[in-house]
């Protein structure tokens, strides 16, 4: 299990800034919101979804037919994808 210090939150937060206006926007809400309490585990798997990309992310908030390996990634831990879901709508 990974263990996310201070400065390896600050490196994911930098990582949130996208290229896509509608990420941008959908990932600063669930920065605001949810970050702070995310655990390790969920870290790892956010930081993991946050290496895909815009398209393939769009289409993993979107739940639209992704490709299987962000099935994969959105699979190990619903509850980091679920509150996008939330707040997309």
């Amino acid at each position: 299990m990974a263990q996310f210090d201070d400065t390896a939150k600050r490196r994911i937060r930098f990582l949130t800034r996208r290229g896509l206006l509608e990420l941008d926007i959908l990932l600063g809400r669930f920065m605001a919101t949810r970050f702070q309490h995310l655990s390790d585990d969920e870290l790892a798997v956010f930081v993991e979804i946050l290496d895909l990309p815009d398209q393939e992310f769009l289409a993993l908030v979107n739940q639209s037919q992704p490709p299987p390996r962000i099935r994969a990634a959105a699979g190990k831990n619903q509850a980091i994808v679920k509150p996008w879901r939330f707040q997309a709508a």
